[in-house]
């Protein structure tokens, strides 16, 4: 490097592997605390499974998803009392624990691409993962499904690639639905379909193509 290299001239202070909290507020507090945070109140996923996509707290963990993989943490460990003598996992404090990586492999797995590819129903926590063209499910009380796979194993890894993935629920039929948006010009050449909780299986495709999806305790919602 040259002797006048500027080694900060493109630093940007960006950390896509970084969660940071802040300090708790209470309602008696005079001041917001939610706005505070101290120099050392992060925690760093790590870098080699890509940047941080999208994290959710879930059985009294926190489920992180990286672009390649998913990690575990736990936010607060818990204390064993045994015959009068304490025996702590950790030291107690927020996330002290490393991060476990939710299936270890080199390459990855499990992990997300796009923030609006995941929804969060009764049945547990769904994401897709365009990279691999496959769909999961941590179900409520553990365990870890990759329900494409549920005869559909080669058609989502031929037909979720280049696109866009919207998910939600649908809680009068228990279902997920599915769409995947891939423009070519001004035409939709995605699909829409869905998938029973109660079944394990994918049970219908549909013509409609929505923008937007959403739903309520009740019923699902398409524009």
């Amino acid at each position: 490097l040259g002797y006048y290299f500027d080694y900060c001239s493109n630093c940007s202070n960006k950390f896509p592997n970084r969660i940071i909290w802040s300090e708790v507020s209470r309602e008696e507090d005079l001041r917001d605390n939610y706005r505070l945070f101290k120099p050392l109140s992060y925690f760093d996923i790590p870098a080699d499974k890509g940047e941080i996509i999208s994290f959710d707290y879930f059985d009294n963990v926190i489920l992180v998803r990286t672009t390649q993989s998913s990690f575990i943490l736990q936010p607060n460990p818990q204390q064993l009392q045994a015959t009068g003598t304490l025996i702590s996992l950790g030291t107690g404090d927020f996330l002290s624990l490393p991060a476990q990586e939710l299936i270890s492999v080199p390459t990855g797995h499990g992990g997300q691409q796009d923030v609006l590819a995941e929804v969060n129903t009764k049945f547990g926590l769904v994401w897709v993962d365009t990279n691999e063209g496959k769909v999961f499910l941590k179900p409520t009380g553990g365990g870890f499904e990759e329900i494409s796979s549920y005869k559909m194993y080669h058609w989502f890894e031929r037909n979720l690639s280049k696109g866009q993935t919207y998910l939600t629920y649908d809680p009068r039929f228990e279902r997920l639905i599915l769409h995947y948006k891939e423009m070519q010009g001004e035409v939709n050449k995605g699909f829409t379909i869905s998938y029973n909780f109660r079944t394990k299986s994918w049970i219908s495709f549909h013509s409609y193509q929505p923008d937007i999806m959403t739903y309520t305790n009740s019923t699902f919602y398409s524009s």
